[in-house]
C-alpha cells in the first residue's frame, strides 16, 4: 500500500511541475499583451460610434427608380447585387455615378427600400368614409318583415320541439 501512495504522489508532483510550466508560459503571454498601448486597451468592449450620414439625392433617386421598376415587375430587388451595382454604376461617358462615400451596404439599401414601400402603402390606403346607419321602419320594408316573421316561426318551432323532448324524457319514451 505504501508503494501505491508513493507512485501516486510522484505522478502528482510531475503533473504539478508540468502545470507550473504551462502557467509560466501563459503568464508570459499575458505580460506581452498587457504591454500594449493605453489607447488600444481602453474601451475595447464598447461599441464604436457610428456616424449618421444622410443618403445623397443621387442615391435616393437611383434607388427610387429601382424600387419603382420592381413594383411594376412584381419582383423583389437583390440588395447584395444593388450594393455592388452602386459601386460599379457608370454614366454614358464611363464616369462612376457614385463616390465611395455614397456607396451603401445591403442592410442600408434594404431599409431604404422598405421605407419607400411603407410610405407608398400608407399613401395608397385611403380611409373609407363611415357609412351611417339609417333607421328603417319594419312595416315599410316587406322583405324585412318576412325575415322577422320567419325568425319568429323558427323560434316557436324550436320551443315546441324542446317542450316535446322534455315531455318524452319525463315519461321515459
Amino acid at each position: 500500500m505504501d508503494t501505491a501512495v508513493q507512485i501516486y504522489s510522484s505522478s502528482c508532483i510531475d503533473l504539478q511541475k508540468y502545470h507550473e510550466n504551462v502557467i509560466q508560459e501563459a503568464s508570459h503571454e499575458v505580460e506581452i499583451s498587457v504591454n500594449l498601448t493605453e489607447k488600444s486597451r481602453r474601451g475595447w468592449g464598447l461599441k464604436s460610434k457610428r456616424a449618421n450620414v444622410r443618403f445623397s439625392d443621387k442615391v435616393k433617386t437611383y434607388l427610387q427608380e429601382i424600387c419603382a421598376s420592381c413594383e411594376k415587375t412584381g419582383s423583389r430587388p437583390d440588395f447584395i447585387a444593388l450594393s455592388e451595382e452602386l459601386r460599379k454604376a457608370t454614366d454614358e461617358n464611363g464616369n462612376k455615378l457614385f463616390t465611395k462615400q455614397e456607396w451603401l451596404n445591403p442592410p442600408q439599401i434594404k431599409g431604404f427600400i422598405a421605407n419607400i414601400i411603407s410610405k407608398s402603402k400608407s399613401s395608397l390606403a385611403v380611409k373609407k368614409p363611415r357609412t351611417e346607419l339609417q333607421e328603417v321602419n319594419v312595416d315599410d320594408d316587406e322583405k324585412l318583415s318576412e325575415v322577422i316573421s320567419m325568425l319568429e316561426m323558427n323560434d316557436y318551432n324550436e320551443n315546441a320541439v324542446g317542450i316535446v323532448n322534455k315531455v318524452f324524457s319525463a315519461i321515459n319514451i
